[in-house]
Order: structure tokens, then C-alpha cells, then sequence
């Protein structure tokens, strides 16, 4: 893996089974930041909330959830990944800080442009 700069990391094929063990741990982190009332407005913006309980339809509901608090949730203007990357950046291993400038980006670039643009 190319050290040289995080924000130009270059991620290979060969990287894919570093990354598929750090995102994990990586996105369990990132969601122990969000209260119960984030979760629940998650929740609520998915159709999943009923009288204040989370309900799955499905296995696959929980999952469907965690990412959109990960990458969709913007309650500060930003996604709860680069929170976690603001709050931890000093901290963090080449890789993981990598992986969390990218998915901070990915939040960025989900978003219509601004009226006018």
C-alpha cells in the first residue's frame, strides 16, 4: 500500500482484504457517536420508526439504517464520518484515515447542488 499521503492514498486490488477487516470496527466507532434521537431520526427519514421503536421488515434493515448514519446523516452540515475523522484524525492509522476521507467525501458528494450553481 502507497503510504505517501493520506488524501492521495492509492488503494489497490491487493488492499481489498486490509479494508474489508478495518471498515468493521471502523463503522461500529463511527456509529457509537450517534445518540438514541439520531438514531431515531434515522429511523423516522427511512420509514422504520413506529411510536418511537425501530422496526425491520427485514435482516437487512439494520444494515440499511447504519449505512445512511454513516454516509447520509448530516445533522451538523457534515456525515457522521467525517465527524469521526474530525474528532479522531490525529489518532488514526494511514489506512483507516484513508478510508474515512473517502467516506467523508462520499457524504459531500451524495448532495444536490445548491440552487443557482
Amino acid at each position: 500500500m502507497n503510504e505517501a499521503g493520506t488524501a492521495n492514498l492509492r488503494l489497490q486490488r491487493s488492499d481489498w482484504a486490509a479494508i474489508r477487516e478495518q471498515l468493521p470496527p471502523l463503522h461500529h466507532a463511527i456509529l457509537a457517536l450517534l445518540s438514541r434521537q439520531d438514531l431515531l431520526t434515522g429511523g423516522r427519514h427511512l420509514g422504520l420508526l413506529r411510536k418511537k421503536t425501530l422496526v425491520f421488515d427485514s435482516e437487512s434493515g439494520s444494515t440499511i439504517l447504519a449505512d445512511c448514519q454513516v454516509y447520509s446523516y448530516r445533522p451538523r452540515g457534515f456525515n457522521t464520518a467525517e465527524l469521526y475523522l474530525r474528532l479522531n484524525r490525529e489518532r488514526l492509522a494511514p489506512l483507516p484515515l484513508a478510508l474515512l476521507e473517502r467516506m467523508s467525501a462520499a457524504g459531500r458528494l451524495s448532495r444536490p447542488p445548491a440552487a443557482g450553481s
